[in-house]
């Protein structure tokens, strides 16, 4: 299915650089959820679920707050 003007090669291309752009962003991901790992059971400081998830609550908040104006 390609758009008007897109050839073949170009949908290809494309599609293989958000694949390795996707698996990279993954890669970086999981490693920095291993690292942050690591560090609580050094430390022993632990971030409950309910902090991290009213966090992100709040930064949604501002950001929707910002995109109204």
């Amino acid at each position: 299915m390609l758009q008007d003007g897109e050839t073949l090669s170009s949908f290809m291309l494309e599609s293989l650089q958000a694949s390795i752009t996707r698996r990279r962003d993954q890669r970086q991901f999981i490693e920095r959820g291993l690292k942050s790992a690591v560090k609580a059971r050094r430390t022993g400081r632990y971030v409950s679920a309910d902090d991290v998830v009213k966090q992100l609550a709040v930064r949604l908040r501002k950001v929707r707050a910002k995109s109204r104006g």
